[in-house]
């Protein structure tokens, strides 16, 4: 009766908590988040580190905002999969219904005055 199927495909693999994006967070955690109570020798190492990141060197304020980023980025796309995933549910169950509907109307109706019995109309929810 339609022209595609309306099967749900499988279900899009969570990017948040991806192999990638945790390797991300490993790599670069210990090095962007200073200790909760540092020592003295972390708080000169700390104080030298920006020193050089103002002279040039890779800014780890940078990389931790474009983690941010990208954890963002994952979470919105985890949302929008989700969404799709509805979305084929209730699409699948509006074309289920809607199909039984259009075979319960084309069982129940009459053929024309006039028309012989043993002669069908081509109809045009069949392809013939």
């Amino acid at each position: 009766m339609f022209t595609r199927p309306s099967d749900v495909s499988d279900p899009f693999t969570p990017l948040r908590h991806s192999a990638e994006i945790a390797k991300l967070h490993r790599e670069w955690i210990v090095r962007i988040v200073p200790p909760a109570k540092p020592s003295a020798g972390q708080r000169a190492i700390r104080l030298v580190r920006r020193m050089a990141n103002r002279a040039g060197s890779v800014d780890r304020e940078i990389i931790a905002d474009v983690i941010r980023a990208i954890d963002a980025l994952a979470n919105r796309c985890d949302e929008l999969s989700d969404r799709l995933e509805h979305q084929h549910i209730v699409l699948d169950d509006a074309v289920t219904i809607l199909g039984e509907e259009i075979t319960r109307l084309r069982a129940g109706s009459k053929p024309l005055v006039g028309d012989d019995e043993k002669t069908t109309l081509p109809s045009p929810l069949r392809h013939e």
